[in-house]
């Protein structure tokens, strides 16, 4: 098969710039999982269409031709966020739509960051019980109408009544008319449920005292909805605000922390504060004391090394867990690069486990440098392992890509083995401004990963490994027209093949790509796995 390279890669099919809404750049993002359907209509002017607000019933397109089609994993979709407002990007069949969340943030505040993940609720979800007239229930508890249960304790509150909790938490109750209150069958989605965690700094009103706060405003509920995208819209009509005590560096949110999957929140601040909240089973975040018994098991002794190493704020966080071992790599504003490795010997099998031994193996290393983003990725087998069906296939050591801000990206081969040394210096990276982050994947279907680095400079570069020297060598370049902020790779359209996500200052490139390559590639795979006539 005769193929040029350079033909294929990616073209944009669609750049979500949000100009009509006066909007000047966007601050974060963030992607998540969700196996809650989307059910929004495809939109006459697709790939340009927006929606503003929940949709009927009516106007959903019909839960038989979502649920029967079998998706290789759970979809993954986005949100960003500018200084005031969300919006999310929602993969469907053959589509993709933007949502504009129903919140928008006062003059005063600006959102900072952002956190999306999907839980399952325990107990008895909202929508399985009889809902006030209000259709205001959400929670297992006896709740009469205009009242509910919310918070720590089971305390009573009013709809719109904030009220002080302990530990400092400020919960504000809203009242929700977005519950179906209805049971249509049975789902495997029917428990799951969105927490949305915005990071805002808010302004002084005082123009002599201009001293910024800092708060985390979650937004959840246990009410059911019926579909993926009014889910986020009801989740917008629940708030807890959560003060912080310091300028937060980083906020990281994860359910693989415990052997219970519950979700924790970590808040690093400037100065080496550490906040850890965890999600209650009234999706509130709880803070976890120093006497709690709710704790991060798995990455606890890690979270104790860097107190003991007095670390400063986190910048970056990278995190990876399996059966068999647990990798963490952190990167601090003091331009320090934290490595922490475990290896599980568990009886039953799984990381976090109270039978579980974590003796993690920790390396600091000076970077003389500002992390910007963290990676670990890990090459496929060997052609040559792969090729003797008689022996298993030998697995490649992990390596962790590493994008500084005024330096050049980096890769550092075998993580595990507890070492920093010897690390690869990704060509011509450090020539267009900051390097803000990094992905590694399969760019060109052959078989081997590809880097993928995107800058401040406006400049994507893609890298492949030479086949002589295996040094990583820029293979592809684009421009585009505003500086780079994220990299995500997920299929918004749910057609068996991965876009390319750009999240750039002012906007959200989607690109897709060289369908006619992938055609070529296919063909030719087949061709060579099929059966000779012998």
């Amino acid at each position: 098969m005769t193929v040029d390279p350079a033909q294929f890669f990616y073209t944009e099919a669609q750049f979500l710039n949000f100009q009509d809404k006066e909007i000047s750049s966007l601050h974060t993002s963030t992607t998540f999982q969700s196996s809650i359907p989307a059910r929004y209509p495809k939109r006459r002017d697709f790939p340009r269409s927006e929606y503003t607000q929940a949709l009927p019933e009516s106007k959903l397109v019909k839960l038989d031709q979502v649920l029967p089609v079998v998706l290789p994993e759970v979809p993954t979709h986005g949100l960003v966020a500018t200084t005031h407002d969300a919006y999310a990007w929602v993969a469907n069949q053959g589509y993709w739509s933007s949502l504009l969340l129903p919140k928008r943030f006062e003059l005063r505040q600006q959102i900072v960051g952002v956190c999306v993940k999907e839980v399952t609720l325990e107990g008895r979800p909202a929508a399985h019980r009889r809902a006030d007239s209000a259709g205001s229930v959400l929670s297992s508890g006896e709740v009469g109408p205009k009242w509910r249960r919310r918070g720590i304790g089971g305390q009573m509150s009013a709809p719109g009544s904030p009220r002080i909790l302990p530990q400092g938490l400020t919960t504000t109750a809203t009242s929700n008319s977005m519950g179906s209150g209805t049971d249509r069958g049975p789902r495997a989605w029917h428990r799951k449920r969105l927490v949305v965690i915005f990071t805002v700094m808010e302004l002084s009103a005082d123009p002599d005292h201009p001293q910024s706060t800092y708060a985390l405003h979650v937004y959840g509920t246990r009410t059911e909805s019926d579909c993926l995208e009014n889910t986020l819209m009801a989740a917008m009509a629940d708030e807890q605000v959560i003060p912080l005590t310091f300028c937060p560096s980083s906020v990281v949110v994860d359910t693989r922390w415990d052997s219970a999957g519950r979700l924790f929140c970590l808040v690093s601040g400037l100065q080496g504060e550490l906040d850890v909240l965890y999600l209650d089973t009234q999706l509130s975040l709880t803070r976890s004391g120093p006497t709690s018994a709710v704790k991060p098991r798995i990455i606890q002794p890690v979270l104790d090394y860097l107190q003991s190493q007095h670390a400063a704020g986190w910048v970056s966080f990278a995190f990876y867990t399996d059966s068999s071992h647990s990798l963490c790599a952190i990167g601090d504003t003091d331009e320090n690069l934290y490595l922490a490795h475990v290896t599980h010997n568990s009886v039953d099998g799984f990381p976090g486990s109270p039978t579980t031994k974590l003796d993690w193996q920790m390396t600091k290393i000076r970077l003389f440098n500002l992390v910007t983003s963290l990676r670990f990725f890990q090459d496929p087998p060997s052609q040559n392992s792969a090729q003797s069906t008689d022996k298993p296939r030998i697995q490649t050591p992990w390596q962790l890509l590493v994008t500084c801000a005024n330096e050049a990206a980096l890769v550092i081969p075998d993580v595990a083995s507890g070492t920093l040394a010897s690390p690869r210096v990704l060509p011509e990276s450090h020539l267009y401004d900051s390097v803000t982050t990094a992905i590694a994947f399969d760019v060109n279907y052959d078989g081997q990963l590809e880097l993928v680095t995107g800058s401040y400079g406006q400049m994507l570069l893609i890298y492949g490994k030479g086949s002589d020297d295996q040094e990583y060598k820029v293979r592809w370049k684009h421009q585009f027209p505003f500086p780079i902020y994220a990299i995500y790779l997920h299929d918004v359209n749910l057609d068996g093949v991965e876009e390319l996500v750009v999240v750039t200052m002012r906007g959200v490139h989607i690109l897709q790509p060289n369908l006619a390559y992938l055609r070529a590639v296919i063909l030719d795979k087949l061709a060579r796995t099929r059966p000779s006539d012998d």
